[in-house]
């Protein structure tokens, strides 16, 4: 069985899932309603620094922050003693401070090195009201537990760290644009909130992305009128806004294989005669060398490849004959130069593509029976080129999941 959807697909349906999973100040519609005095802070020219839990700072004032701050995390570790700092606390391989949150009875701790997928499931309270849950699964589809049982809220899902030890993701409030970062690891000893110092102006925070060896977080800090691409180093705290990234609608950043680059989606509705703008940007990892890769029309939720040589993209295109309109999904292949851009489906129902280790490509395809009455997601793969398509034989709590994630290529 796989998830079922209405057999009429409303316009951008795909672009409005984008949206609700990685920017929530489109999700929410509140840009028009904040309060004047909350607007973005103004443009630089360089990477703006971040001590998180503080203020700003700029100018001569940044390296005596950084240091005061520095300064106290080494007393605080020398105080707690080695192993017990908020990021140790998460480590499987170190006991934790912080038990208040376990795994279910019904979970068992992972083996050492075995990965895991990762996906959100809606669940009921008691009340006609639902919140959300964090779940895992291995890869064969055993043992699908809550991670986090006792946290629930409106989650936002982002991603492992390379040895599959360490999982990002956002928590906050259903109606309210309170979005914060939160860390566990693959047992769920517990949810470590990621202090990025998000206060006015910033509103919330989505799209967090793990470096590979878990050190860093890449995420998109919302204000009232602008996002823009940041990222914290987990041992100092410190955090770096891309200044040159600020723009409207930001969504799905991460970082290249070598993490000297980002790829990131702006998501804009309503902004052209058909429907949503979205275009896929690349930026230096110092916040240098912006430029788009894809054509400006429509094309989001990049994933560099394992070699960092290539681009997956979601495209969309919308056809309007009379009062009829057709939109279509495909998932293209681009350069990170902007190069070669390439369509490697042509269904016009693909898109969440993903890489696989072994260099192909996972996406889900929307298929319709023959009554043309039933719309279901399946995921495929198929070769970096297009060719050989087929349907992943998927256990049916993974192949049910469209928004997953899935274990890092190596």
């Amino acid at each position: 069985m796989t998830p079922r959807m209405p057999a009429e697909i409303s316009d951008s349906l795909i672009e409005r899932m984008l949206l609700e999973r990685a920017a929530p100040s489109a999700r929410l519609g509140l840009a028009e309603e904040i309060v004047a005095a909350a607007a973005a802070t103004p443009q630089r020219r360089r990477p703006a620094i971040w001590v998180a839990g503080g203020a700003r700072r700029g100018g001569p004032f940044i390296a005596a922050w950084v240091a005061a701050a520095l300064v106290l995390l080494a007393i605080a570790l020398a105080i707690v003693g080695p192993g017990r700092d908020w990021l140790a606390a998460i480590d499987p391989s170190t006991p934790s401070p912080s038990t208040s949150l376990q795994p279910g009875p019904s979970a068992s701790a992972p083996a050492s090195g075995e990965q895991l997928v990762a996906f959100i499931r809606s669940i009921r309270t008691g009340t006609p009201d639902q919140t959300e849950q964090l779940w895992v699964v291995s890869p064969d589809g055993g043992d699908a537990h809550p991670l986090l049982p006792e946290l629930t809220g409106d989650l936002g899902l982002g991603g492992w760290s390379g040895d599959g030890r360490r999982l990002v993701f956002t928590r906050g409030t259903f109606g309210a644009l309170d979005d914060r970062l939160y860390l566990t690891d693959r047992a769920g000893t517990t949810a470590a909130p990621v202090d990025t110092g998000c206060l006015a102006p910033c509103l919330s925070e989505s799209g967090p992305t793990l470096s590979r060896d878990g050190q860093r977080v890449l995420f998109i800090r919302h204000y009232a009128e602008r996002s823009v691409v940041a990222w914290i180093d987990l041992a100092s705290l410190v955090v770096t806004e891309l200044d040159e990234t600020r723009m409207a609608g930001i969504a799905s950043a991460e970082w290249s294989p070598d993490e000297t680059q980002i790829s990131f989606a702006s998501v804009v509705a309503g902004q052209t005669a058909v429907g949503d703008k979205a275009t896929t940007y690349v930026v230096a990892a110092d916040g240098t060398d912006l430029h788009h890769v894809t054509p400006p029309q429509r094309a989001y939720d990049p994933h560099w490849a394992p070699d960092g040589s290539t681009i997956l993209v979601s495209t969309a295109a919308t056809t309007i004959d009379g009062l009829d309109r057709r939109d279509t999904y495909d998932i293209a292949l681009v350069r990170p130069d902007g190069s070669d851009f390439k369509l490697l489906t042509t269904d016009g129902r693909s898109g969440f593509a993903t890489w696989l280790p072994d260099g192909r490509v996972r996406f889900a395809r929307l298929t319709i029976d023959g009554l043309g009455s039933i719309v279901t997601w399946e995921w495929w793969s198929m070769d970096a080129d297009g060719r050989n398509a087929g349907r992943l034989d998927l256990p049916q709590v993974i192949q049910e999941q469209i928004d997953a994630a899935w274990p890092l290529t190596p």
